[in-house]
């Protein structure tokens, strides 16, 4: 680094800082355009974790949300309900009531990901589980899409 200027990591870490404070801003707009002020009451999230990768992925994602509402003064209620294959064994429905109905009573959902071994889509804990699961909830609050990383 040239004396005088600054190194690589403090530029990284400034333009985390705008983004953040540009989000910030996006957010408390969407927020006051949707009739509810900020640091209100807490948000509700539904998280359901699903099947293989799901529930690792889900356990970072309600850590960030945790870690982004505090930086935003935003709190959270998640309300945790079993989907796909790990619905399938405590209900015998990949999409059971119970998680339609924590949905329903939700802001937001965190969808984590459903199904299973390729070589086990026969069973009944796997067949169909994408379809029963992502289409059930799509019919269910009328959703035509969804958005994926």
């Amino acid at each position: 680094v040239l004396p005088g200027s600054r190194c690589p990591s403090e530029r990284v870490d400034d333009a985390i800082h705008s983004t953040l404070m540009l989000r910030r801003q996006q957010f408390a707009l969407l927020r006051l355009a949707r009739g509810r002020a900020m640091s209100s009451a807490p948000m509700t999230v539904a998280v359901l974790p699903g099947d293989g990768i799901g529930p690792e992925v889900m356990d970072v994602a309600v850590k960030v949300l945790e870690h982004a509402g505090g930086l935003f003064g935003q709190s959270f209620n998640f309300k945790h309900a079993p989907v796909g294959g790990a619905a399938f064994e405590a209900s015998g429905e990949h999409f059971p009531e119970s998680t339609r109905q924590a949905c329903a009573d939700s802001e937001a959902i965190l969808f984590g990901s459903v199904g299973g071994p390729v070589s086990e889509q026969h069973l009944p804990k796997w067949k169909d589980s994408e379809k029963n699961a992502v289409l059930g909830m799509r019919k269910a609050f009328d959703l035509a899409g969804n958005v994926r990383p």
